[in-house]
């Protein structure tokens, strides 16, 4: 969960560089600085298609490629990772796991490891 959060807030930060490069008279510096973040945005958007897919699959949906494929799409994955985000908390309430911003607290997830939840 916290994985999937993150993943995606990296790659709304690595596109902030992907047009770093000036239209008029781009800098070799620039360039290779908007590469590197370009194949960063690739690497972490597989990341999230594998995440996002095995998240779905482990909280029982229904259609976890479809959401998946919702995740290629910009502004509607914000939108599925709304989704995966209320699925997965509604889990983590049914299994007694105390959710904050980022995810589940590390001390409920402990009482859940030892099955004290």
């Amino acid at each position: 969960y916290r994985r999937l959060i993150a993943l995606v807030g990296v790659q709304l930060l690595l596109w902030l560089f992907v047009g770093v490069p000036d239209d008029q008279n781009p800098s070799d510096a620039a360039i290779a600085v908007a590469l590197a973040a370009l194949l960063g945005v690739f690497g972490v958007f597989i990341g999230i298609l594998i995440t996002s897919y095995a998240w779905m699959k482990q909280l029982g949906s229904k259609s976890p490629l479809l959401l998946t494929i919702g995740m290629c799409i910009p502004l509607v994955n914000l939108l599925v990772l709304a989704a995966i985000s209320s699925k997965a908390q509604a889990w983590f309430a049914r299994s007694g796991v105390t959710v904050g911003f980022m995810g589940p607290k590390k001390a409920s997830l402990e009482r859940l490891r030892r099955g004290d939840a």
